[in-house]
């Protein structure tokens, strides 16, 4: 392969990990909530980041027009 495509089955990969219940999941929606309550802009930005690494819709955490 072209290491095009490997790269891209490693994104898809990472973003259905983050989005999944399995230990990387859990471990990173611990670190967004640990930042949440040390200082809630810092919880904020993880959100975010959050959602743009696992191609969550923002729909889908309740943001909608």
């Amino acid at each position: 392969m072209d290491g095009q495509g490997e790269r891209l089955n490693f994104d898809l990969g990472t973003a259905a990990g983050l989005r999944g219940a399995g230990v990387f999941g859990i471990v990173v929606g611990l670190l967004v909530v640990a930042g949440g309550v040390v200082a809630p802009p810092l919880g904020a930005l993880l959100v975010f980041l959050w959602v743009w690494l696992s191609r969550t819709p923002f729909a889908d955490i309740g943001l909608k027009r």
